[in-house]
């Protein structure tokens, strides 16, 4: 190894080691998946004298059915600490936690991401808590099993590629820059343990394949498969491999026993003690008693239709999807996966083409042709478990489980990339490090971290609105300015707020459609991540919601957008006063449009071209007469203007006449999206008229300022005074 090649090494490892601390110490209390469980386990462990929990199933979420290492190394950091907080913190449940709402799954923000209200004392750096400083330790110690796995990473690179610096630093840098790894290891949970355990048995068949099976290498792979397996149930996998490694190294019976008996003594014990007391080796019998585990089919089958669906998740929070699965990172970066997860797929098989190509052998010796077949067995079976997983259970981060692959995955993405590359440009692939470094960084500052915390006011407020509720906040603005969406849309409105005084911590927020049920979003303050109780005279923040819009909801109307903040217990409301202390019933920000979708229509004339309008079709009836009007949206509005209609007498005079929003002020132009089609017919009475010849005049107006829309023809002649006439004979 060069020296260059030992400096970029160390490099990659400290930047892994500064992106998973910033992880650790951003996320709060108990939002790493299951984490609440898991400490559950630890401080169990503290009260007791034997060293597994008395039974499998358990209060708080449920993780007592999992093997007991990682809980053993944890609960030396959990004992001593103050644990009396810790019931009440794992039963603060966020009523509003977005998982909750498929939906909403999946959408960038800090909407709701918490499972649980966190206070002040929890949140670092600022942390008095007891039960929050001890978890911030253990995920330390998990981000340390992190940088140990990428040790036996490097070690396992060097065994692969001995003679291309190239590869390892690449095939390094693909995973320590990996965002889901970087996530998983910052978090308390056996993870971490168990793929620490898992790389360095892969790096120990590596030994036995490279220089055969002796008492050394057997020993130390038996020690890490004890010690995977006696951290999490889904290593037993690892027998796959191990077996198919000494299968092809010819191993002797010996060793075969050396490393059972090993193994046995290490961890499975365990497995034999639950045989005996619950009839279950792995304990998995608890699953479907675990809140969001439950299985998916009631007699417990495999469900291919489900798991079929559930590739794309998993897909996503094997590469970057947080929590339980719901904080997601830019569609850019998805981007981003998809061109290396391709890239990478196909480079391997121009590595194939190009041996059958040049009739060059496809391994450069039988050692590389049997590592590959060991880890494509290793990789084809943990895959193939968590697929049937899926199909099983309903679950949150599955991506997760394929974690224990690191070591394969790295290789894959370095041998793909480089398929691509001629061997004499190869180290030249090596500025893909940067672009993977800047990766797991956009991830982590970009995504992550504002998932949790209140967001910060824009430089301008899109509009400004006041109204204060009560002494304790005042609501200073909302975005969009005409918030607009589809059915089976997602839309995204953000209040602005500033506090006056902390207030009680069940204080909510609401943010209701008047006329419809269409917008129901309720939630604690800053989109749950700031209870009022911490709120600080002038603490100002931004709180931005994501609307789902229903299949079956009404299109083309306009809805009234109203704010309210009542107490969680008793649903009182707090009393609203608008500008100049002027007391309101409720707090008006605006409105939302629900839009139909777009249509192509012909249209006669433009107004300010921004508004088509096909030719008017009329039609008299008695004593009346209806004018129906097919409208186009050219362009998003943004602005309100008001349908004119005049009834004029042959000398012009103005006979009847007709002002109102569109639909008739259902559905406000300031709503409408680009494309969209409207149909409206007004009906206009002619009793006042004295003769049988009139003239209809149609227009728009600006609502505020009243002033006509300059209207043309197709051709971009102006129309007379911007009043379209249309002479009739009744």
């Amino acid at each position: 190894m060069s020296i260059f090649e030992r400096f970029v090494t160390m490099l990659i490892l400290g930047i892994f080691l500064i992106f998973a601390t910033v992880y650790a110490l951003n996320n709060p209390p108990f939002e790493g998946p299951d984490e609440v469980g898991h400490y559950a386990h630890a401080e169990l462990l503290t009260r007791m004298s034997a060293p597994v929990p008395p039974n499998i199933e358990t209060p708080l979420v449920g993780q007592y059915h999992h093997p007991p290492l990682y809980y053993w190394l944890t609960s030396l950091l959990v004992r001593g600490v103050d644990n009396s907080p810790f019931e009440a913190m794992g039963k603060r449940y966020n009523p509003f936690y977005r998982g909750n709402y498929s939906p909403l799954i999946g959408a960038v923000g800090h909407d709701n991401n918490n499972l649980f209200l966190h206070r002040a004392d929890e949140q670092f750096p600022d942390v008095t808590n007891p039960v929050a400083n001890a978890l911030y330790r253990i995920r330390m110690l998990s981000v340390i099993f992190g940088l140990g796995t990428l040790v036996g990473c490097v070690f396992i690179f060097r065994v692969i590629f001995p003679q291309s610096g190239s590869l390892r630093l690449l095939a390094l840098g693909s995973v320590a820059f990996w965002a889901q790894f970087n996530y998983i290891t910052s978090v308390m949970n056996n993870d971490n343990l168990a793929t620490f355990g898992a790389t360095f048995a892969v790096l120990m068949m590596l030994y036995i394949l490279r220089d055969n099976p002796n008492w050394g290498n057997t020993t130390l792979l038996a020690l890490f498969a004890g010690v995977a397996i006696l951290s999490k149930a889904n290593t037993l996998i690892l027998a796959v491999p191990i077996g198919i490694t000494l299968l092809i190294t010819r191993a002797h019976i010996r060793y075969w026993v050396w490393i059972l008996v090993i193994t046995f003594v290490i961890g499975g014990w365990w497995y034999a003690h639950n045989l005996l007391q619950y009839g279950d080796p792995t304990a998995l019998s608890a699953v479907p008693n675990i809140p969001g585990a439950q299985p998916i089919n009631p007699d417990g089958s495999f469900s291919l239709d489900v798991a079929l669906r559930n590739g794309v998740f998993i897909y996503e929070t094997f590469w970057a999807r947080f929590g339980g699965g719901i904080v997601a990172v830019g569609d850019e970066l998805y981007t981003y996966f998809n061109i290396l997860t391709v890239v990478s797929l196909l480079g391997c098989g121009m590595w194939v083409i190009r041996a059958i190509i040049s009739k060059k052998p496809l391994f450069p010796s039988a050692f590389a042709r049997n590592i590959t077949i060991v880890l494509a067995i290793f990789m084809a079976t943990m895959v193939g478990a968590v697929f049937y997983l899926s199909g099983k259970y309903w679950g949150g981060n599955l991506g997760r489980y394929l974690i224990p692959l690191i070591s394969v995955w790295g290789c894959v993405m370095a041998v793909g990339i480089t398929g691509w590359i001629p061997r004499q440009w190869r180290y030249r692939a090596l500025i893909l490090l940067f672009v993977m470094g800047g990766v797991g960084a956009s991830a982590l500052f970009r995504y992550f971290i504002p998932a949790y915390q209140p967001a910060p006011l824009p430089n301008v407020i899109d509009r400004p609105v006041y109204y204060r509720f009560g002494d304790v906040a005042e609501l200073i603005g909302m975005s969009p300015i005409f918030p607009r969406a589809l059915p089976d849309d997602r839309i995204q409105i953000t209040l602005y707020w500033r506090a006056l005084r902390p207030a009680d911590d069940n204080l909510r927020v609401a943010l209701h459609s008047a006329q419809t049920n269409v917008v129901r979003r309720d939630s604690y303050p800053a989109a749950g991540n700031l209870l009022a109780s911490d709120w600080e005279r002038g603490q100002e923040w931004a709180e931005s919601y994501w609307i789902y819009i229903p299949k079956d909801a009404p299109t083309q109307i306009s809805d009234i957008l109203i704010v309210k903040l009542y107490d969680g217990e008793t649903l009182a409301e707090l009393p609203i006063i608008g500008r100049d202390d002027t007391p309101m019933t409720v707090a008006n920000i605006g409105t939302i449009a629900i839009n139909a979708p777009p249509t192509s229509t012909s249209i006669a004339y433009r107004l300010a071209d921004k508004i088509g309008l096909a030719q008017p079709t009329l039609s008299i009836q008695d004593n009346s007469v209806e004018i129906c009007l097919i409208w186009s949206a050219l362009q998003f509005p943004e602005g309100n203007y008001n349908l004119f209609i005049h009834v004029l007498s042959p000398n012009g005079g103005l006979i009847e006449q007709y002002d109102a929003a569109p639909m008739n002020n259902r559905y406000p132009t300031g709503g409408w999206r680009e494309g969209e089609q409207i149909n409206e017919c007004v009906q206009m009475s002619l009793e006042k008229l004295t003769t049988d010849d009139f003239t209809i005049g149609i227009g728009m107006v600006d609502a505020v300022t009243f002033a006509r829309l300059r209207m043309t023809d197709t051709n971009g002649a102006h129309i007379t005074n911007d009043i379209l006439l249309i002479p009739m004979r009744r």
